[in-house]
């Protein structure tokens, strides 16, 4: 078999489909180990044949052969995990490729990503007729280390929007995932750093690391109008509460927020202010959180936050790819909620309330009293 070479533009697709196929014959080797001659074999089975044949052929040819089992499942871990030596383990055993790789591929992935002529995911189709909204919370990671440095305080979002049975968009998706002359492929070398596309938003970004009062309450009206147009009502509401009282603040309580007391700095350097919520989490609630700290250094390195920016959407896909191929995640599971015990356990609570209910004073009966005591209070 021929050495794996990386495609390109390379996405979590594309790697998928140019995965090198293994002998028919290796197949039925691991499948009659397991199950005989069976005629059809199992789920569990041809899970485990899958797995097994894939082992095989990684480790006869010491790695040059990357099935897609080792590249979901490394990247799988590396997403989920955050663990170097986690990786560094599954790989030593022949079960995945090695960090390095992992992190090549991140890095290619990223390039794809932000390559593109869109700001959009891929696979979001961009037509009036489709419903399209999106979600966005905070995420922090690493604040959990000793020092209470190095640690990310972002905010991720997702878009989703209604499926349709026939695609009938002008190629924006395709546009998009070219990043180099299509049919080419990467081979050897090391990695390579991501510096990717810088694209800064000065007036948010700098307001507090510098401690610049006045442009923070210039700038904060766009976001608000951002929180409102994105239905975000809880931020727009008090955001311009927040804002009217910053423009309303007596003018001694104002000179001490301009001197320093609006946002929280713990180094020397002049450009490494921190809002407050993040420095509470990073000193008060540190010292109750795990010791365990995932990947170090994450902050330190500006290639490596951007890279992570970027490819998240496709660190997510290879996580679904590689529970979907170890049979954890299945397409038509419902919700716990509507599970089959779930929903007779509700029904059973539901009359044994009722029931309790009629027992003592049901108020929503016809014919209950109209004045209530409640007997705490």
């Amino acid at each position: 078999m021929e050495r794996t070479k990386m495609p390109t533009p390379t996405s979590i697709q594309s790697l998928k489909e140019n995965a090198p196929v293994i002998p028919p014959l290796t197949k039925v080797f691991y499948q009659t180990l397991l199950d005989g001659l069976a005629p059809d074999p199992s789920e569990t089975t041809q899970r485990k044949t899958n797995s097994m044949e894939s082992d095989a052929v990684f480790g006869a040819s010491r790695g040059a052969v990357k099935p897609w089992k080792h590249t979901t499942l490394g990247l799988g871990v590396s997403s989920l995990l955050k663990s170097k030596t986690a990786i560094t383990i599954l790989n030593r055993l022949g079960y995945a490729v090695s960090y390095d790789e992992c992190k090549r591929l991140e890095t290619e992935i990223a390039y794809t990503c932000s390559s593109g002529k869109l700001e959009t995911p891929a696979g979001l189709m961009l037509q009036p007729a489709l419903a399209t909204c999106t979600a966005w919370d905070n995420y922090d990671m690493n604040i959990e280390t000793l020092d209470g440095k190095n640690s990310l305080h972002g905010t991720v979002g997702i878009a989703y929007q209604n499926m349709i049975h026939q695609q009938t968009g002008d190629g924006d998706d395709a546009d998009q995932e070219q990043a180099r002359e299509p049919g080419s492929s990467i081979t050897g070398g090391p990695k390579r750093t991501y510096d990717g596309v810088q694209k800064p938003i000065p007036p948010f970004h700098t307001n507090l690391k510098t401690n610049d009062v006045n442009r923070y309450i210039k700038v904060l009206p766009s976001l608000i109008y951002l929180f409102f147009a994105l239905n975000r009502t809880n931020y727009a509401r008090w955001g311009s509460y927040y804002l009217e009282r910053l423009r309303h603040l007596d003018p001694a309580t104002l000179d001490i927020l301009r001197a320093g007391a609006f946002s929280t700095r713990r180094t020397k350097k002049a450009f490494s202010r921190s809002h407050i919520d993040i420095s509470l989490e990073q000193t008060v609630i540190r010292d109750a959180a795990s010791s365990a700290t995932g990947i170090t250094h994450f902050a330190n390195s500006e290639s490596a936050f951007r890279r992570w920016c970027v490819s998240l959407t496709q660190r997510s896909m290879a996580v679904s790819e590689m529970k979907d191929m170890s049979g954890i995640q299945h397409g038509d599971i419902p919700a716990n909620q509507l599970c089959r015990r779930r929903v007779e356990r509700d029904n059973t609570d539901v009359d044994n309330l009722l029931r309790k209910l009629d027992d003592t004073c049901n108020p929503f009966a016809e014919g209950s009293p109209d004045m209530l005591v409640n007997v705490a209070t």
